[in-house]
């Protein structure tokens, strides 16, 4: 399978090709993401030897996390996709921890740092099958009712939220364009289809951090 991942960081833009010449290919760059991101996919695509024609899919991680990196890394995927009619496959940093637990069985419990001391969770039923659906908690909840043996796995933690499960065995995965690129081929190969563009959505569990200044409004007057 031919694909580009896409996948913002906090440091920046990162991208995977699959299928070329060389495998599995990786590049990143610290910076703007809305700057640097189109010329790493040029970059990635062309040391891979691929051509956009060659692609048959791309891949793109929904968040949740930072709101300018979602925002980023879901426009560039859905621009993209209208461009060239290619689909989707979209992720959320919570399915690729689940994903990450192939060889376990049982019950998960996912955990990834949602930003203003909240906490989003889902649980799974098994690596590829969640048995609900994303929440964003107070760190104090996040581990409020664990399941009879609910496996945890926390999902780029920072420390307080190790801090928070010290006292639990946890699995822990770290998000990038590689991991979502084998995310991608896995779903494809089980059958699961991938997404037309449009229908790709940012994953947002709390309100944006922009504030409107105090005394001015929204709408500029007429």
């Amino acid at each position: 399978m031919r694909l580009l991942a896409l996948c913002v960081g906090a440091e920046g833009p990162e991208v995977a090709v699959l299928g070329g010449g060389s495998g599995l290919l990786e590049r990143s760059r610290a910076g703007p993401p809305a700057e640097l991101l189109p010329e790493l996919v040029g970059t990635a695509l062309a040391e891979a030897g691929l051509g956009w024609g060659e692609l048959e899919a791309l891949a793109v991680l929904t968040g949740p996390g930072s709101f300018t990196a979602i925002r980023a890394a879901v426009a560039a995927a859905r621009a993209l996709a209208l461009a060239t009619g290619l689909p989707i496959h979209a992720a959320s940093a919570l399915e690729l921890g689940a994903a990450a637990c192939t060889q376990e069985a049982g019950p998960l419990l996912v955990l990834t740092p949602a930003g203003r001391g909240l906490v989003a969770r889902q649980r799974f039923a098994g690596p590829q099958e969640a048995a609900e659906e994303p929440v964003a908690v107070d760190r104090t909840r996040a581990l409020f009712e664990p399941g009879p043996g609910e496996r945890l796995v926390l999902v780029d933690p920072d420390e307080a939220l190790l801090r928070s499960c010290a006292e639990r065995p946890a699995r822990i995965v770290r998000t990038s364009a590689a991991a979502l690129a084998a995310f991608a081929l896995s779903r494809a190969r089980s059958g699961r289809p991938p997404l037309p563009g449009p229908r790709v959505r940012p994953l947002y569990l709390r309100p944006a951090d922009a504030r409107p200044e105090a005394g001015r409004p929204l709408v500029a007057r007429a």
